[in-house]
């Protein structure tokens, strides 16, 4: 093959076709290739002046010669290519690391403050009332189960004997609104809100000097 290229009246061309293809190798750090191109260059050169006047070789066209030869010299090296560990060789002949912009595996920048990976799991809570001795709350709970144990078990602590659950929510805030004669019990998504709701309802019950007695909320948990 290095003589069918030595063979062309194109000569110097075709040596400055190998450098342009030893810089493209460089670029890829493909050294082998270079070491390579630099060899065939020389010997090349010598070929060329030796062969000339032959007749035989001047009848190969010159660019599928040239061709052939570069297929030889520098594309079985990318093939071949052995990139470090961690980075990926197929299709990345130049071995660029996959964070880099410009590799073939490139995804893109990581964003920071990303959507974390989990679960919002409900959390519940109760209100458990005996109107002699007070009140028993409980709120994050698991279950409704477990909230209205929990308030039981709480109002029952406190001396009462005819404790009830009287409220129950979930991922929301619950208020106690009370007056001179009655209670309101309300859930909303804010305290402000569900104690709007308990002191209208006990305004227009007719009832007086109605306030906020209690309040809380019991919200959602994220887990991861």
């Amino acid at each position: 093959m290095l003589v069918k290229l030595a063979s062309t009246q194109q000569g110097p061309v075709q040596l400055t076709r190998l450098r342009k293809t030893a810089l493209t190798c460089v670029e890829a750090k493909d050294w082998r290739a270079v070491k390579s191109i630099i060899q065939t260059a020389a010997m090349l050169k010598k070929l060329s002046d030796q062969l000339r006047s032959d007749l035989f070789f001047r009848r190969f066209p010159v660019r599928k010669m040239f061709l052939v030869g570069l297929l030889l010299l520098c594309v079985p090296s990318f093939a071949q290519a052995q990139c470090p560990a961690g980075i990926p060789s197929a299709g990345n002949p130049a071995c660029i690391p996959p964070d880099r912009s410009n590799s073939p595996y490139y995804h893109g920048p990581q964003r920071e403050g990303s959507m974390p990976v989990g679960e919002w799991e409900t959390r519940w809570g109760a209100f458990a009332i005996d109107l002699q001795t007070g009140l028993g709350t409980s709120k994050n709970m698991r279950s409704k189960r477990a909230a209205r144990s929990a308030a039981m078990a709480q109002c029952k602590q406190l001396g009462g004997k005819k404790c009830k659950i009287e409220f129950v929510c979930f991922n929301q805030c619950g208020v106690i609104v009370a007056g001179a004669k009655t209670f309101s019990t309300s859930a909303a998504p804010t305290i402000e809100d569900a104690t709007e709701m308990s002191m209208d309802t006990c305004r227009k019950s007719g009832d007086e000097g109605c306030y906020l007695y209690f309040s809380y909320c019991s919200s959602a948990e994220f887990i991861r």
